[in-house]
């Protein structure tokens, strides 16, 4: 949540746009099916 306290923080134009520009960086980790259906019950439909 720090993060996002941070980012409502910063100065915004009228139509809430940041002043400056708020620069992210996105991991993205690939997870096989069956990881994701132990560790989060999820079930995928059958073909």
């Amino acid at each position: 949540m720090e993060v996002v306290d941070a980012i409502a923080e910063q100065s915004t134009d009228g139509m809430d746009k940041p002043l400056e520009e708020i620069p992210m960086t996105v991991k993205v980790e690939e997870v096989k099916r069956s990881k994701i259906s132990k560790l989060y019950g999820y079930q995928y439909p059958q073909p």
